[in-house]
């Protein structure tokens, strides 16, 4: 496990591992957006030297165990996101604590230049595995529908710049 979290550029990457369907206290329906993770986001802030804080949600530990063993392996900072992802809950990244425009649905819906201006000014950049997930599950309130899947196709196009531009080393 890394040591503290390093500033780069100074702005803090922030991981929320928490599944698509823990906030919204619905049945994944066998649909998981974690893998998402391991296979995609971790791998591309490897590349470029960032370590990020990673808040995970107790239910993923239990849920998908060999999954935390991997995060508990890995190079990250390891903080609690609290367990059922309820508001009131003792965590170190409260569920639904403002975190601004510096992420999650934010950066899907924003023109990249303004979600970039944000990450810089509040210095943070967090994501959620299902903001990066295209095969998200429908939804069948309208609201929640839109608001998940709103800037899916371009979603990781912009991670990749900000990555590339703010955190990079290079």
């Amino acid at each position: 496990m890394a040591q503290t979290p390093q500033r780069q550029n100074r702005v803090i990457f922030e991981l929320h591992y928490e599944d698509w369907n823990h906030a919204l206290h619905i049945a994944s329906n066998g649909h998981s957006s974690l893998p998402i993770v391991f296979e995609y986001l971790l791998p591309l802030l490897k590349r470029a030297g960032v370590t990020p804080i990673v808040y995970v949600l107790g239910r993923c530990t239990v849920e998908q165990p060999m999954r935390t063993v991997d995060l508990q392996l890995g190079e990250y900072h390891l903080k609690s996101h609290g367990y059922w992802h309820d508001h009131g809950e003792q965590a170190d990244r409260k569920p639904y604590e403002y975190l601004g425009w510096c992420g999650g649905f934010f950066m899907r819906i924003l023109p990249y230049w303004l979600w970039k201006r944000s990450v810089i000014k509040q210095g943070r950049c967090y994501i959620h595995p299902h903001d990066l997930d295209e095969h998200h599950p429908r939804l069948r309130n309208p609201w929640f529908q839109w608001k998940r899947r709103v800037g899916l196709k371009t979603a990781k196009r912009k991670l990749e710049r900000l990555v590339q531009e703010v955190f990079s080393a290079d």
